[in-house]
C-alpha cells in the first residue's frame, strides 16, 4: 500500500508491488519456515540463526520476485498519461491528478482476486504452519499484524469497487470470523475510528437489496454478551439438555460459513464498537431511521415465514410425511428471525431516543414506534398465548423434529424481553417511558397473559427463572417490573375506555389491520384505513394500496356527530 501522502520512495514502492507477487512464491516461503524447522536441530533454535529475515527484509527480498511486466507498466504509466494530456496543459497542474493515496485507492479495483483471498487466509495459514507450542500471540508484531488485517476488513469488506460475489462473501466472512476471537475482537477494537465508522456506516445500511444475514451476524456478535440472557455459548435449553460444547470454529482467521446463529461461539461483546454505533445512530437520524425501518420489515418477514411454515407443518399429523428441506426452512427461518431480533435488541439499547424523539429518527418516531410495538406484541401472541398460535408452537416444540432442537421458548422469547427491558428502562426520561407504555397497551395484539408466561414459576411450563445461570436476577427482576408497569397501564386503560362501538360504526375500521378505526384518506382517491397503516405504507410505496393511485398527500376523517 503507498504512503498516505507524497511520492512514494524505493520502500514503499517495493512494499506496493508486494501485492502482484505470485502466489507460487508466498506459498514458497511460507514452507521456508517449516522446512529450516525441520532440517535443523532440535537442540539449535532458529531464531539465534544469522542472517535471518525480519519483515522489511523479507518484504525486500520478495521485491526479486515481482513479474518484469508490472515494473514495465509502473515505468510506462507517467509517459502514458503524458500522451494522453493536451501539450498546453502542464500536468503537475491538473487538479484532479490523485497523488500517492488516492492512485493507490483506484488500482484497488484492479487488485485480482486470488490475491486478496490469499491475503485473507494468511492468518489461517499462519497458525497451522507455526508449532502447536509456539503461542501465535507472543510473536513480534503480531499483535501489530493483525489490528492491520483488521483494518483492511473494517475499511474494505463492502467496498462497492469489489464487484466479485464470491470475494465480498470472503471478506464479509472474514470479518465474521473476526468478531467470533476474543483476540481479535480486541483488534477491531484498535483498528483507527475511521475504519471503524466505515464498518458501522456499512453494517447499519438498510437491508432492503442486499445481502443482509452475515452483516446482521456480525452486528449480533458485537452484541453477544450484552443482551438479556445473552451470554451463553450453546443454547440453554440444549446445554441443560446434552451438556456443552466446544465452539465451532477454534482456528483464528478460520471463517464462519453461513450456518448463522446455529453455530455455537462464546461471547465477546464489544462495547467499544457498541459505542461507535451508538455515536453513528445519534449523529445520522435519516440513516438510523432507514436502518431500523428495514431491520424491523426483515424480521417482521423472517417471523412470518416461520409461522407460516410452521402452520403448514402442524397439520402434518406423521412427522415421516414432512420433506427435510421444508424442516430445513423452517429451521432456517427461526435463526434469522433471532438474529434480527437480537439486532433490533441492540439497536433499541443504544438508541432508544429513535422511537419517541422526532429529531432523532428524521419525524418517523411515531411510525417506527408502532411497528416495534406491533412486532413484539405479534411475537407473544404467536408463541405464548394459546389461542393466539401457541399451541402449534408448543406441539412443533415438543416432536422434536431433526434442525429444529434450536426452535425453543428461549431462543424466541429472550431477544423480546430484552427489546422491552430496554424501551422502558426506569433511567430513561419519563416522557419517553409514557409514550412507549400507551403504544404498548394500546396494540391491538396486546396480551397479558402472555407476558406473564415468560415470568411464570410453574414447574410444568416455560419459563426464564428456570435458566439462573443464563438469566440473572437483575435481569428477572427488571422483566418483573416492565411487566408489572404494563399490567398497570392497562387496567387504568379498561377503566377509561369508552363502550363498544355499534355495528355501524364498526364498519369503519381499517381494512388492512381491522383493529383500529380507518381515520385517514388518502388525496386525491379518497379511500381510507388507519394512520398507522398508511404511513407504514407510505415508507415503501406513494400509491394507494386500493387503486394503485399516485398519493398527493393524506388527510384526516372528520368523525360523524
Amino acid at each position: 500500500m503507498l504512503p498516505r501522502a507524497g511520492v512514494p520512495g524505493a520502500q514503499e514502492f517495493s512494499e506496493c508491488l508486494f501485492a502482484f507477487v505470485p502466489e507460487y512464491h508466498v506459498d514458497a516461503a511460507l514452507e521456508l519456515g517449516n522446512t529450516l524447522r525441520l532440517y535443523l536441530h532440535p537442540t539449535v533454535p532458529l531464531h539465534q540463526l544469522p542472517g535471518v529475515p525480519g519483515a522489511q527484509e523479507f518484504s525486500e527480498c520478495l521485491f526479486a520476485f515481482v513479474p518484469e511486466y508490472h515494473v514495465d507498466a509502473a515505468l510506462e504509466l507517467g509517459n502514458t498519461l503524458r500522451l494522453y494530456l493536451h501539450p498546453t496543459v502542464p500536468l503537475h497542474q491538473l487538479p484532479e491528478v490523485p497523488g500517492a493515496q488516492e492512485f493507490s485507492e483506484c488500482l484497488f479495483a484492479f487488485v485480482p482476486e486470488y490475491h486478496v483471498d490469499a491475503a485473507l487466509e494468511l492468518g489461517n495459514t499462519l497458525w497451522l504452519y507455526l508449532h502447536p507450542t509456539v503461542p501465535l500471540h507472543q510473536l513480534p508484531e503480531w499483535e501489530d499484524l493483525v489490528v492491520s488485517c483488521a483494518a483492511f476488513l473494517c475499511a474494505e469488506f463492502a467496498d462497492p469497487r469489489i464487484v466479485l460475489a464470491s470475494t465480498r462473501e470472503s471478506l464479509v466472512q472474514t470479518l465474521a470470523s473476526f468478531a467470533t476471537q476474543p483476540a481479535t475482537m480486541r483488534a477491531i477494537e484498535r483498528v483507527p475510528v475511521k475504519q471503524q465508522m466505515s464498518m458501522v456506516r456499512e453494517l447499519v445500511r438498510p437491508y432492503q437489496a442486499r445481502a443482509w444475514a452475515q452483516s446482521n451476524w456480525v452486528l449480533v456478535r458485537f452484541w453477544h454478551g450484552s443482551g438479556f440472557g445473552f451470554r451463553h455459548r450453546q443454547w440453554p435449553h440444549l446445554a441443560a439438555k446434552y451438556g456443552d460444547r466446544e465452539p465451532t470454529v477454534n482456528n483464528l482467521g478460520a471463517k464462519v460459513d453461513a450456518g448463522l446463529m446455529s453455530q455455537c461461539f462464546g461471547p465477546c461483546p464489544s462495547e467499544v464498537i457498541q459505542g461507535r454505533f451508538r455515536e453513528y445512530l445519534a449523529a445520522h437520524p435519516k440513516e438510523a431511521a432507514a436502518f431500523l425501518n428495514s431491520l424491523l420489515s426483515q424480521l417482521n418477514w423472517a417471523f412470518s415465514e416461520f409461522i407460516t411454515m410452521m402452520q403448514e407443518m402442524d397439520r402434518v399429523a406423521v412427522d415421516a410425511q414432512l420433506e427435510s428441506r421444508q424442516i430445513k426452512l423452517c429451521a432456517t427461518c427461526f435463526d434469522l428471525y433471532h438474529g434480527l431480533a437480537r439486532a433490533l435488541e441492540m439497536t433499541l439499547c443504544l438508541a432508544p431516543s429513535l422511537l419517541t424523539k422526532p429529531e432523532a429518527s428524521d419525524k418517523q418516531n411515531e411510525l417506527l414506534l408502532g411497528r416495534t410495538c406491533q412486532i413484539l406484541m405479534a411475537v407473544i401472541s404467536r408463541v405464548c398465548v394459546r389461542g393466539g398460535g401457541g399451541s402449534a408452537f408448543a406441539r412443533l416444540v415438543a416432536r422434536g423434529l431433526p434442525d429444529t432442537d434450536r426452535v425453543h421458548y428461549y431462543v424466541a422469547l429472550a431477544p423480546v424481553a430484552g427489546c422491552l427491558v430496554r424501551v422502558l428502562d426506569p433511567k430513561l426520561p419519563a416522557d419517553h417511558l409514557d409514550k412507549v407504555t400507551k403504544a404498548l397497551v394500546s396494540e391491538p395484539l396486546f396480551r397479558i397473559d402472555g407476558l406473564d408466561f415468560m415470568v411464570g414459576k410453574g414447574r410444568d411450563r416455560f419459563s426464564f427463572y428456570k435458566y439462573p445461570e443464563d438469566v440473572s436476577l437483575e435481569e428477572m427482576a427488571a422483566l418483573e417490573e416492565v411487566v408489572s408497569r404494563l399490567r398497570g397501564a392497562k387496567e387504568a386503560a379498561a377503566r377509561t375506555a369508552s363502550p363498544p362501538s355499534s355495528g355501524a360504526q364498526s364498519d369503519l375500521l381499517c381494512t388492512i389491520c381491522y383493529a383500529r378505526p380507518a381515520d385517514t384518506a388518502f388525496v386525491p382517491c379518497g379511500h381510507h384505513s388507519c394512520r398507522s397503516c398508511i404511513l407504514q405504507h407510505l415508507l415503501n410505496s406513494k400509491q394507494c394500496f386500493f387503486c394503485k393511485a399516485e398519493i398527493d398527500s393524506v388527510k384526516e376523517i372528520e368523525p360523524n356527530n
